[in-house]
């Protein structure tokens, strides 16, 4: 009798190693990402408040329960509330998929949009955890990563997640251009 050796039974599968391993991978989808004007900020839940200031976003931290507020100063300034959005994307490894490599490719989009370069924490996105009993109240990471093999053995399903939130932080300093054309 022969002895089949799943590859994923080996160690080095589960989340942490697999959202370690992701995120080592460069995720440069559009202009934007290849300018690397948004910095990561990881969050501990799945919204974020928002003071906005004289036409500048901060971000407000969050304190324990029973812990010192924030204190507010005497400014001209609103609130805003945002979700962490949650973006799900499952996929199954055959054994059929094991035996060849697949290429992957998006295409990069062009933008309407100005604004300057240099400027200092004007981009940031937010990164809340995964929608995971093991992750609740840890620091969010750009993208989660797991496996979980099928009771019949046919196949392993890959399951990554994220939940980002991309936020210019000084608004008007973007500005949509207009074509003439």
């Amino acid at each position: 009798m022969t002895i089949m050796i799943n590859p994923f039974d080996a160690g080095g599968y589960g989340l942490a190693e697999m959202t370690q391993a992701i995120n080592i991978l460069p995720n440069i989808t559009t202009r934007l990402g290849q300018l690397g004007l948004f910095r990561f900020d990881g969050v501990t839940q799945r919204s974020v408040l928002i003071e906005q200031s004289e036409g500048v976003l901060n971000l407000l931290p969050s304190v324990p329960l029973g812990g010192p507020s924030t204190v507010a100063n005497r400014d001209v300034r609103s609130m805003r509330s945002f979700s962490v959005p949650w973006i799900p994307h499952d996929d199954v490894i055959t054994p059929q998929d094991i035996q060849g490599v697949r290429a992957n490719g998006i295409p990069d989009a062009a933008e309407g949009i100005a604004f300057p370069l240099g400027t200092l924490d004007t981009f940031v996105t937010y990164g809340a955890p995964a929608n995971l009993l093991e992750t609740v109240n840890t620091m969010g990471l750009p993208i989660y990563a797991r496996q979980l093999a099928r009771p019949d053995g046919g196949a392993i399903e890959v399951r990554t997640e994220a939940s980002i939130l991309p936020v210019n932080k000084r608004p008007r300093l973007a500005v949509r251009l207009f074509s003439s054309n």
